[in-house]
């Protein structure tokens, strides 16, 4: 496995149309190992967003699945990427990795359902 550092950027976005949001963007080696930096980042900002904790606890098993379907078929060495954007009472949060096979992960698993 080669090794790769985090890359975290943190941006204030805002537009003439759009409410200010927020967009944190982090770059991560596609390997499990990094996955409880994403749960953990997940946590915390839906817990300044004050989400309940049940809802905190449902984001960390959706971001720990959705990475999981898609780590299974990362190319090596491409990095696994989150964009987290808060706006308002909204946490959008988009996953994506390079795939070896270029297919889109099984629509009908456990993982992609949650």
């Amino acid at each position: 496995m080669a090794s790769a550092t985090p890359d975290v950027r943190i941006e204030a976005e805002s537009g003439a149309a759009a409410p200010l949001a927020d967009t944190i963007d982090i770059r991560l080696p596609p390997d499990g190992a990094y996955l409880a930096l994403l749960r953990t980042a997940t946590a915390s900002l839906a817990a300044r967003m004050d989400f309940t904790l049940d809802e905190i606890e449902d984001l960390r098993i959706a971001i720990d699945e959705a990475c999981a379907l898609l780590l299974s078929d990362a190319a090596p060495l491409q990095p696994l990427h989150c964009v987290f954007t808060l706006g308002g009472d909204t946490l959008h949060v988009q996953v994506s990795v390079t795939s070896v096979s270029r297919e889109i992960p099984d629509q009908t698993s456990f993982a992609w359902t949650v």
